[in-house]
């Protein structure tokens, strides 16, 4: 099989698989029959229907010559002995169950692989003994989604192919992926080091920005300014950055409405009541505010805009900026709005 009709392979079985993993929820041996199977046989070149190759419920012994259990697939190098173990299980299953692990602990004991595979159809975890010889660790030195393929995944799922596989060369691409891995972790977590500072250091800037910042952003915008403007022009900076970050948020709390958030809805319904009252005077935000805690129940009052940061004041600044660009009030301020005839009249 050329490379380029092994990629096709792989991706015509992705694409079965991802198209008919719903059928196959919940039960195994059509996880195995419909699933498992014919990726092995069609991709990674191990014939399931070839004992030479593929022994299924193979047989886990104890020391004593007793029958410890079956792992579902042993795929057979040229002496006829396992090479790799695959242990399958239904689609929708939680690879990291605690039973699941220990199952795959005992098998991986007793046989001494340095690989073994769990595998529900759609996923694919590879574990190896690499912090403890003959001990197999607890976490996949690899995981692989067949219906959101990343990266290199292909590559990883395909070195598994009978005409390559070999037992020395699985556990030196294990290393090599816990190698990967570990730096990928380091460079997230000093991304997101780094972002918070950014974070930090844009809030400072844009909350109260420097006569250098202001002046930048005035010859940006060709506006001509005198050094005793400076304080002026800085107001008006500040309002419209907070305007801008209020429209971003306004854009997500649309689409929480759109998916029909019931959160996003009651607390809009309740901004709608309060700047309708308000019967086209200005009101600042901390009246909505206001006005929005009586009239929204606690869990409306949560919404959240931003993973894991419930930011109510931020949410009724957005729902007041969607509001604005529909023409239903005017910004007249900073966290000041109006009501326009469109809102007052359509009540």
């Amino acid at each position: 099989m050329t490379a380029e009709t092994t990629t096709t392979a792989f991706a015509e079985q992705v694409a079965w698989i991802c198209r008919h993993a719903k059928s196959c929820v919940g039960d195994e041996a059509q996880t195995r029959v419909s699933l498992i199977n014919p990726f092995l046989r069609n991709v990674l070149g191990w014939d399931t229907a070839d004992p030479r190759q593929v022994k299924t419920e193979y047989h886990i012994y104890n020391v004593d010559g007793s029958l410890r259990g079956d792992v579902d697939y042993a795929l057979l190098g040229e002496d006829g002995q396992p090479i790799l173990l695959v242990e399958a299980k239904p689609v929708g299953a939680n690879l990291a169950d605690s039973k699941t692990l220990a199952q795959l602990f005992d098998y991986h004991a007793r046989t001494e692989l340095p690989v073994i595979v769990l595998w529900n159809g759609t996923h694919f975890w590879a574990h190896a003994d690499l912090d403890r010889a003959n001990r197999m660790d607890a976490e996949p030195y690899r995981k692989v989604d067949l219906c959101a393929v990343g990266e290199g995944d292909e590559e990883f799922i395909l070195s598994f192919r009978q005409a390559v596989f070999g037992q020395q060369a699985a556990r030196n691409r294990a290393i090599e992926e816990r190698r990967r891995q570990a730096e990928r972790d380091r460079a997230r977590e000093q991304r997101a080091e780094q972002a918070g500072r950014i974070r930090k250091a844009w809030a400072a800037l844009t909350n109260r920005p420097s006569d250098e910042l202001v002046g930048m952003l005035l010859r940006q915008a060709g506006i001509q300014f005198a050094e005793s403007d400076v304080d002026g022009y800085r107001e008006l900076i500040v309002d419209e950055i907070e305007a801008m970050s209020d429209d971003v948020a306004g854009d997500v709390v649309d689409v929480a409405l759109e998916a029909g958030s019931g959160q996003a809805t009651t607390l809009t319904a309740a901004a709608n009541t309060a700047m309708r009252e308000s019967g086209g005077s200005e009101v600042g935000l901390d009246y909505v505010e206001a006005r929005c805690r009586e009239l929204a129940p606690p869990s409306a009052r949560q919404l959240e805009i931003r993973e894991g940061r419930p930011l109510y004041n931020k949410s009724l600044q957005a729902i007041l900026s969607g509001m604005a660009k529909r023409g239903e009030i005017e910004r007249t301020g900073r966290k000041r709005y109006r009501a326009t005839g469109l809102l007052v009249e359509g009540s």
